[in-house]
């Protein structure tokens, strides 16, 4: 009979993985002073954003495949538009063997100038895409004046 059992959650390789695991399991609560930075780089928040530009208007697209279309609001108050989006409360009736993405809440702002009409301003969600409309205001979008430089 042998006697020289080993225990498997003993000794210092599961100790510092044990360790590691309350750690980050901290930073996905929101207990540790990482926890913004972890939310940032392991949420999946749709933090990244293309802006493109029009004759006359710019658009502002988010990819937020997966989202509620009714979780979106979109305002502006004191030139500062703020995209936000709040996931609705899950329900986990569903036993998952693997789960890679979980749609988050998230809230991005941009400054906007008296270059947009505040009032204009539309948004759409189609395919994935959020996609904000700001209307240019065409008294403040004028063209650069070129001024040539002489001899």
């Amino acid at each position: 009979m042998n006697t020289n059992t080993t225990n498997q959650n003993f000794g210092p390789r599961n100790f510092c993985k044990e360790k590691m695991q309350q750690k980050f399991q901290q930073m996905k609560k929101g207990n540790h002073p990482m926890s913004a930075k972890f939310e940032e780089r392991f949420s999946g928040n749709p933090l990244k954003v293309n802006i493109t530009e029009k004759e006359s208007e710019f658009q502002l697209q988010l990819f937020v495949a997966g989202l509620e279309k009714s979780g979106f609001e979109v305002s502006v108050k004191d030139q500062r538009l703020s995209l936000k989006y709040t996931q609705p409360e899950r329900i986990d009736a569903e036993s998952y063997l693997l789960e890679e993405f979980t749609p988050k809440s998230f809230k991005r702002d941009f400054h906007i100038s008296d270059k947009i009409f505040e009032e204009q301003i539309s948004a759409k969600y189609d395919n994935g895409i959020l996609t904000v409309i700001l209307p240019k205001n065409p008294e403040k979008n004028k063209k650069a004046t070129v001024i040539h430089v002489q001899n």
